[in-house]
């Protein structure tokens, strides 16, 4: 899904759990087409907040999918 949003040039968000190879996933999360990749524990921390609400221009997202779930 995120490799047919970037082609389309729509924004996404990846909110990963904390892990030993944390970087690694992110490195190749983002080199799929992930915009930017937050880890879970911090998705809801003022400072991400903001940083979201920055990275998406003021707009909020318009879908949100679980890919564990």
């Amino acid at each position: 899904i995120m490799q047919l949003a970037k082609l389309k040039g729509i924004k996404v968000i990846s909110v990963i759990r904390d892990r030993p190879d944390y970087e690694q996933l992110e490195t190749e999360l983002l080199g799929l087409g992930s915009t930017s990749v937050v880890k879970y524990a911090n998705f809801c921390k003022p400072e991400v907040q903001q940083y979201l609400i920055n990275l998406f221009d003021g707009k909020r997202p318009k879908l949100g999918l679980n890919c564990v779930g």
